[in-house]
């Protein structure tokens, strides 16, 4: 017998959540649609969207937002490689071509009037992601005893603590 059918259904989601995190490759991505599902009012949108207007001009290559709601607003997670060679990724050129792909992205959205959000490692929290996506979309109230919502705490955490540790590179460089 389930005493408490609303507390069951939200452990079943949580076992959800966490399957969808462990098949992911990109946990930063991942992780931002996991808390975009809490806190967005929507369920109108694409993950990984590749819409027609989202063309790269120069490759013909179509280009895709992690998340793209019909409301009008896209979620782009940047990880450090969108910005620099990482360890994960250490092709100066091809971070260059990855920066180029952004900013023509970005230029393509605005062309359309989507919105881009631009959601780095730091932002991985309820509270950076509200402030970013107050006034563009819907959004709902976290209540702090739901199971999903601690998890998902717990995880964006984490990363953001691991997003912010120096790489060995960078500290051989001396750059940190």
């Amino acid at each position: 017998m389930v005493l408490d059918p609303h507390r069951a259904a939200r452990e079943a989601e949580l076992e959800r959540v966490k399957i969808r995190l462990e098949r992911e490759a990109y946990k930063g991505e991942a992780v931002i649609k996991e808390l975009a599902n809490v806190q967005v009012a929507s369920n109108r949108f694409h993950d990984n969207a590749r819409p027609g207007f989202l063309v790269n001009p120069l490759t013909g290559e179509r280009l895709e937002f992690d998340r793209w709601y019909l409301e009008g607003v896209a979620l782009e997670f940047q990880g450090r490689q969108h910005y620099e060679p990482t360890e994960a990724f250490p092709d100066p050129e091809k971070q260059r071509q990855q920066r180029a792909r952004d900013l023509i992205k970005l230029a393509l959205a605005r062309e359309h009037g989507v919105r881009v959000v631009l959601i780095h490692p730091e932002d991985l929290t309820f509270e950076r992601l509200r402030a970013k996506l107050e006034g563009l979309l819907p959004l709902r109230e976290l209540h702090e005893e739901d199971p999903v919502v601690q998890y998902l705490r717990t995880v964006s955490r984490r990363y953001v603590r691991k997003a912010a540790r120096p790489t060995a590179r960078k500290v051989a460089a001396g750059t940190v």
